[in-house]
């Protein structure tokens, strides 16, 4: 192995560890506590994000739910880099958010292609007067589905410094940690959109900040998936990349819902994202890798040894497949 390889393998084996994700909480948590702040859940809201307008719908049973202080901020969008394919980021966003929508119980049915810069500074401007209000989802909410539909904002007053308190969210989110929009972030530890407001939900419960510490708000969705009649003619087709976090992790699921539904399988795997130039910013190869492990831990497929397969390993694995 090469030593590069051997140096990177060990960063990551650090980095997925159950030991490593504690110590940034618990780093996290002394530092607060030692500036005499209390406990706060940081919500970063983008008003043409797709995932923002799902994660949005739930903050109001959220703070109905826990005892500490969810407080909303307003960002804009990620840089290029961040997106991976920029082209074709916005589509796939809106097609994903639509697919899970009424999976946790949130609406999703955009008309509009897209939002334009105008549309934006109008709805951050509006949402601006409200960061601190009880208010803030609903409206919110509101002008998102005003968004998605192109339809008349609601009208009330804008706010006169509405791109500073953006630029303060922006500013503050990079400082935590991170780049994208529909963001929890609490005490060390980012969860994206409303599928991994579970795993935060789960540990406000273990910490004591629940008023109904039985449940939670946003459950993971059950499976419905049975086996199809005999001329179903459904196809899965699968894309897994031998260098990708999630592929390890979801592999045996996969191979489970095959088993399980008996459905045909295309399997079409694809080169990793840096090894085809696509950018990865080391923000975001670090919540990748965070998130990937955590995912894994929480469904029992945990890492374990890491060794990155990037470059030659890949290709000569790949020739397998033939």
């Amino acid at each position: 192995m090469q030593l590069k390889t051997h140096l990177r393998s060990l960063v990551m084996r650090h980095v997925s560890s159950a030991q490593y994700q504690q110590r940034q909480q618990d780093k996290a948590r002394k530092k607060r506590e030692q500036r005499g702040d209390p406990p706060v859940v940081h919500y970063f809201h983008q008003v043409d994000d797709p995932y923002s307008h799902l994660t949005v719908q739930k903050l109001d049973q959220l703070r109905d739910r826990y005892t500490l202080q969810f407080q909303p901020h307003l960002t804009t969008r990620a840089g290029a880099d961040f997106r991976g394919s920029d082209m074709h980021f916005d589509q796939w966003a809106r097609n994903d958010a639509q697919a899970i929508a009424a999976d946790y119980e949130v609406d999703f049915s955009p008309i509009a292609d897209g939002i334009d810069e105008q549309q934006v500074r109008q709805a951050n401007a509006v949402l601006a007067n409200h960061l601190d209000s009880d208010q803030f989802a609903k409206l919110a909410t509101q002008v998102g589905q005003a968004l998605w539909h192109n339809t008349s904002m609601p009208e009330l007053p804008e706010h006169s410094e509405a791109q500073s308190i953006i630029q303060h969210g922006n500013t503050l989110r990079t400082q935590l940690g991170h780049y994208q929009g529909a963001m929890m972030y609490f005490d060390g530890e980012w969860y994206w959109g409303v599928d991994r407001l579970r795993l935060l939900e789960t540990r406000l419960v273990d910490l004591g900040y629940s008023r109904h510490p039985a449940t939670i708000c946003v459950p993971q969705p059950l499976s419905t998936a049975s086996k199809p009649s005999p001329d179903d003619t459904v196809t899965l087709e699968y894309f897994p990349s031998l260098r990708s976090p999630y592929t390890a992790i979801g592999h045996q699921r996969v191979l489970d819902l095959i088993n399980r539904t008996q459905v045909h399988v295309k399997v079409r795997p694809v080169m990793p994202m840096m090894m085809r130039g696509i950018p990865a910013p080391r923000a975001k190869q670090r919540y990748i890798m965070l998130d990937a492990a955590r995912e894994g831990r929480a469904h029992g497929a945990p890492f374990g040894h890491i060794v990155d397969p990037f470059g030659e390993p890949v290709r000569r694995a790949f020739t397998l497949y033939a």
